[in-house]
């Protein structure tokens, strides 16, 4: 083989190297302009329990999780639908005072909850006590 044709399949094998890399960055890398998708890796930890390990935990609830409401953070209560976080830090702070919740229809006892808004949250929520979720702020549902 000459030293022509060596350069030449060095240089395309080169050449494909640093395509296949631009490629796999550009389909790896979060798009964030636009309104497009944004994404990022997860934690072993997070795929594993649907949360960041204890971390603030953002977005939704997962599909079968259930939010403990005797241990979850404020950050944790965020995470169901309708709790925004001024409502999250009251349920927090109503459970400082009062003690933990017995039956999870005692969250209505918090002032912004009402029957529409628990009607909403219950299947999502535990109090451990249940028999879901047990200690653990997040888990698995029925």
């Amino acid at each position: 083989m000459g030293e022509t044709t060596l350069k030449r399949r060095t240089s395309a094998a080169l050449m494909a190297a640093i395509t296949a890399i631009f490629i796999a960055a550009a389909v790896l890398t979060p798009v964030t302009a636009g309104g497009g998708i944004r994404a990022r890796h997860a934690a072993d930890a997070e795929i594993m329990t649907g949360g960041d390990d204890g971390d603030a935990a953002d977005g939704e609830l997962l599909p079968g999780e259930t939010v403990n409401i005797n241990t979850a953070s404020a950050a944790e209560l965020a995470r169901l639908p309708g709790i925004g976080t001024a409502l999250s830090e009251r349920i927090a702070a109503y459970r400082e005072e009062n003690g933990a919740f017995s039956a999870k229809e005692e969250i209505m006892n918090v002032d912004g909850i009402g029957k529409a808004r628990y009607a909403a949250i219950a299947d999502l929520i535990t109090t451990g006590a249940d028999g879901q979720g047990g200690s653990a702020a997040i888990g698995e549902a029925k």
